[in-house]
């Protein structure tokens, strides 16, 4: 059964669910983004995607005098001195667990929108709507079944932490979608058994751990799932 067939062979109350839960769903991830707390890793995740360093430019500012709030804000902005190279330094020296992938892509972010904390957060929000049709397609090869993909996915599309991870300028809601990315490949390839579906697979893994070193749990638990 295709996922195409599956979801049009869907009983209509799930549909709507689906639907329902969808739309409620990417409008939670994309209200307020401009109005809630800006707190401090998130903070830290504009000032290393601008390649600006903690010990290098933020800390000199304390220095105990009163300092006015552009002086802070020139350090998440983007400047043509550091290149997206320096954005990778900066995580390699002071945030590596996070993974550099997210980094780079909030700097092109930034670029395209603005400095702003709805351009800080904007990347967040995407990936965490993206994640919604994926944790269909990962439970529907999982489970064979449209009405336990849908439902999945509506948890997903309503689930609160989801939500926040979608709302903060961090690698959460990215490191979603590439965990349900990586596992959806991963169970296409045990059914497909072919090289090119093992190889697209093989290629998903640094991607996942570029973007959060904790990845390698999940393909701990891919192995698990082969043996």
């Amino acid at each position: 059964m295709s996922v195409r067939s599956a979801f049009l062979g869907l009983p209509r109350s799930l549909k709507l669910l689906l639907f329902v839960a969808l739309a409620i769903g990417i409008w939670l991830r994309f209200s307020h983004l401009e109005t809630k707390v800006f707190w401090q890793d998130e903070s830290y995740t504009a000032l290393h995607a601008t390649g600006h360093l903690d010990l290098r430019d933020l800390r000199p500012l304390f220095n105990g005098r009163v300092h006015s709030i552009q002086d802070f804000q020139r350090l998440e902005e983007v400047n043509p001195r550091y290149s997206a190279r320096a954005a990778v330094s900066a995580v390699a020296l002071e945030d590596r667990h996070q993974g550099v992938l997210y980094n780079v892509l909030e700097r092109l972010s930034l670029q395209l929108f603005g400095n702003s904390i709805t351009a800080d957060r904007i990347l967040s929000a995407i990936f965490g709507v993206l994640a919604i049709p994926l944790a269909f397609l990962a439970a529907f090869e999982l489970f064979a079944s449209g009405a336990v993909a849908a439902v999945f996915a509506a948890i997903i599309a309503l689930s609160p932490f989801q939500v926040l991870y979608a709302h903060e300028a961090r690698a959460y809601s990215m490191t979603s979608f590439v965990l349900l990315l990586t596992t959806y490949l991963f169970l296409r390839a045990t059914k497909a058994c072919t090289t090119t579906s093992w190889a697209i697979y093989a290629v998903s893994i640094p991607v996942a751990l570029y973007t959060h070193l904790l990845s390698m749990l999940v393909f701990g638990a891919h192995l698990l799932y082969c043996v």
